[in-house]
C-alpha cells in the first residue's frame, strides 16, 4: 500500500494492478494503449415491484365479483378489477360529471382507459380481462333484442312508406295530364307523413372499428361506449400507420367525453356526435410497451 505524497493523514490508496493480460500500468499510472478491456456487464433492469391489490380498495360489490373472476382464473386479482372499473365507467359514461370546484363551470366526465401489462400466456390476461368485459356484449345482446318490435314495426312502416309514395306519383300524372299546374300536384307528397328515424339499439362496445364508423357508433350513443383491444399493440401499430394521421387526435378528443365532433364526407353525408365518450381498454405485453415508454423519452 502506498499514500499520496505530501499527505500524511490521506486515506491509503491501492497499488495499480494490470487490467489485462500481460500488461502493466506504467510508471504515471496510466495504462498502455494495447490495454485489453474486459468485457462490459450487462446493466441490471430493475423493475420495481407492483404493490398488492386489496380487496379493500374496491366497492363491496366489485370486490366480490373480481375474487370471483381472480380465483376462476387463477389470475391476479389486479387484471379483473382494472377492467371492472373501466367498464364500469363506460356504464356510466356522460350520465353523470364531476365538478371538483364548487364554484366552477370546470366540469369533468368520469371516463376511464385502462390495460393491463403481462407476458403472454403466463398471467393469462385474456381470461381475466374477459369476464369483466363480457357483461358489456350480454347488455349490448340484450338491447338488441328490446327493440327487435320497434325494427319491426319501423320496416312496415318503411313498406307502407314506399306504396303511399307510389300511390302519389301516379296521381300526381293524372292531374298533369289532365291540365293542373305542378304547384297544385304537391299535395299529394305533402299529406304524406315522413318517416322516423330508424330504431338502432344502444351499443356498449366496439372492437376494431374505423374512426369513421366509431364516429357514427359514438353519435348515436352519446352516453358512450367502450372499446376493447385484447392486444393494445395491433391498435398502437394502426395509430402510426399511414393514412390514419388523425386518429390519434380522434381518440384524445374522445377521452375527455365533452367535445362535439362532426363529419362531413362525399357519400356518407354529415355526421355529429354531442360529445365523444369513449372508454378503452385491453392488454399488452412488457416488450412492446417499453418501446413505446422509450420512444416517449426521446421525444416519441
Amino acid at each position: 500500500m502506498s499514500s499520496l505524497p505530501g499527505a500524511s493523514n490521506a486515506m491509503p490508496v491501492p497499488e495499480a494492478k494490470p487490467q489485462g493480460k500481460g500488461h502493466r500500468p506504467r510508471s504515471d499510472g496510466s495504462v498502455s494503449g494495447d490495454q485489453e478491456w474486459s468485457h462490459p456487464e450487462p446493466l441490471l433492469q430493475v423493475i420495481r415491484p407492483v404493490p398488492s391489490l386489496s380487496y379493500d380498495h374496491l366497492p363491496p360489490i366489485l370486490a366480490n365479483f373480481v375474487r370471483d373472476v381472480a380465483i376462476q382464473t387463477q389470475a391476479p386479482p389486479d387484471f379483473p378489477a382494472a377492467a371492472a372499473i373501466v367498464t364500469a365507467s363506460s356504464l356510466v359514461g356522460r350520465r353523470m360529471a364531476i365538478r371538483p370546484r364548487r364554484k366552477n363551470g370546470w366540469t369533468v366526465i368520469p371516463n376511464l382507459w385502462g390495460a393491463v401489462v403481462g407476458p403472454p400466456g403466463v398471467v393469462l390476461k385474456s381470461p381475466s380481462i374477459g369476464m369483466p368485459t363480457r357483461l358489456l356484449e350480454k347488455l349490448q345482446a340484450e338491447a338488441a333484442l328490446a327493440v327487435r318490435l320497434e325494427v319491426e314495426e319501423y320496416e312496415a312502416k318503411v313498406r307502407a312508406h314506399s306504396l303511399a309514395l307510389k300511390t302519389a306519383e301516379k296521381a300526381v300524372l293524372e292531374d298533369i295530364r289532365s291540365g293542373a299546374t305542378y304547384a297544385s300536384t304537391t299535395r299529394h307528397f305533402t299529406s304524406i307523413e315522413s318517416l322516423p328515424e330508424a330504431p338502432s339499439p344502444r351499443r356498449y362496445v366496439a372492437s376494431d372499428p374505423t374512426i369513421e364508423k366509431l364516429h357514427v357508433r359514438l353519435a348515436s350513443n352519446p352516453f358512450g361506449l367502450e372499446l376493447i383491444r385484447d392486444e393494445l399493440a395491433g391498435f398502437f401499430a394502426t395509430l402510426e400507420a399511414p393514412g390514419h394521421e388523425g386518429d390519434r387526435a380522434f381518440y384524445v378528443e374522445s377521452w375527455a367525453g365533452d367535445v362535439s365532433h362532426s363529419k362531413d364526407r362525399i357519400g356518407r353525408g354529415e355526421t355529429h356526435a354531442v360529445a365523444l365518450c369513449l372508454s378503452l381498454f385491453g392488454g399488452i405485453q412488457p416488450g412492446p410497451l417499453r418501446k413505446y415508454f422509450e420512444a416517449a423519452e426521446k421525444g416519441g
